[in-house]
């Protein structure tokens, strides 16, 4: 079974209401890892639209950077032939996938405090998405700890940003 390892990212920056995903996609073999791609989609909130919109927190990027991934394996047909490591610096993410969406179903998308589970949409699609996989494994890696996978994700993530805004990001998150 070929091993492939995903390392995502995701940010979201109140004050210029603006966001990025970003994933790199790994294939693992003795020879060491090969780039299949890297990706990286920006993301802007509207004047019309509310607080309540989809891309408006960083926990929902580091969410979407994560489907955004999900959907390109998919799209290449990695769904059923692969061992597939994804790598998220978000520990809530990983513990939700390992755990927490589980309960949460049982409880009809209540939490343990029995209030309603907060992006049930994106946590739902993530659920749907993951269980397409045969062999998936969303792992935790500690953020802006020299990783060189999860650095490279998180600077895919400023890149665009800085792009598209025309300046330097130098916002702390």
């Amino acid at each position: 079974m070929k091993i492939l390892k995903i390392y995502t990212d995701g940010r979201y920056i109140p004050k210029v209401k603006s966001g990025a995903t970003s994933f790199i996609a790994l294939e693992v073999s003795s020879e060491g890892n090969r780039v299949l791609t890297e990706s990286a989609k920006f993301y802007e909130m509207s004047k019309s639209e509310t607080e309540d919109t989809y891309y408006n927190t960083n926990h929902k990027m580091e969410i979407q950077a994560i489907l955004n991934a999900l959907n390109w394996l998919r799209s290449k047909g990695y769904s059923k032939s692969h061992r597939i490591y994804v790598y998220t610096d978000s520990q809530n993410i990983q513990l939700a996938t390992a755990d927490w969406i589980r309960k949460w179903k049982k409880r009809n998308w209540k939490t343990a405090a029995n209030t309603a589970v907060k992006n049930k949409d994106m946590w739902v699609k993530l659920d749907k998405m993951s269980n397409e996989f045969t062999s998936l494994f969303i792992q935790w890696v500690q953020g802006h700890n020299g990783d060189p996978w999860n650095e490279r994700a998180d600077a895919l993530c400023k890149t665009i940003m800085e792009k598209q805004l025309g300046h330097e990001i130098n916002i702390k998150i």
